[in-house]
């Protein structure tokens, strides 16, 4: 029995051609058009993570799923149409219409959205090259701390410890100098750092405190 062959991201370099592949596509399939430019760096990576997730899926006749590439400047009438505004961007569509969009640099909303509409691919060794999809949640109950209500107590320092130009010593060292650093951030729970002092501050932010 012959291997089956995986979906590949197609180049599309015309107008006409990417009328052609969207007028020949069955209404049941969904296409992924990708839109990205050759001086954009974030669309280097996507341009990798797209021909990658492509694989994941086979390729049928007549095709269940299409992988499409333009250079949004080239194709401006077709980008204006999906009104992009930047890349890369893309655009999931079935039978005509938009599905979801996708702006941006993030992989693993590409493929949860590639995935959603159309089911996850078959999983082969080319799927290996995809970055995992992450779901970052918020801590719950009382491990995060809540800094809003927080008064300094009476052995607080109110300001961080002085240093002014004129103490500053012309042969201070690195080291040294990363010790008055970690000096002041270690000073209270909360620091802030001002222009000027506390009695005379410099610029409107810290007038304001």
């Amino acid at each position: 029995m012959a291997a089956s062959n995986p979906c590949t991201l197609t180049e599309v370099a015309s107008d006409a051609d990417f009328a052609n592949h969207t007028n020949n596509l069955p209404e049941s399939s969904t296409l992924v058009i990708y839109f990205h430019a050759p001086w954009a760096e974030p669309c280097k990576q996507m341009s990798t993570v797209l021909s990658t997730l492509a694989s994941t899926y086979t390729a049928t006749s007549p095709p269940t799923i299409s992988f499409l590439a333009l250079d949004a400047e080239e194709l401006s009438d077709v980008s204006e149409h999906y009104d992009v505004t930047q890349v890369p961007y893309i655009v999931i569509q079935k039978a005509g219409k938009v599905l979801e969009t996708i702006s941006g640099g993030d992989a693993s909303r590409v493929r949860a959205a590639v995935e959603k509409h159309v089911g996850s691919g078959s999983g082969n060794a080319g799927g290996a090259g995809l970055p995992p999809a992450q779901l970052v949640n918020k801590p719950e109950g009382g491990n995060a701390k809540n800094l809003s209500s927080y008064a300094p107590s009476t052995n607080d320092q109110t300001t961080a410890p002085e240093y002014s130009a004129s103490e500053a010593n012309p042969e201070t060292s690195k080291e040294e100098l990363n010790n008055r650093l970690g000096e002041l951030v270690k000073a209270a729970p909360v620091m802030l750092f001002m222009k000027g002092t506390p009695s005379a501050p410099q610029c409107g932010f810290s007038r304001q405190t």
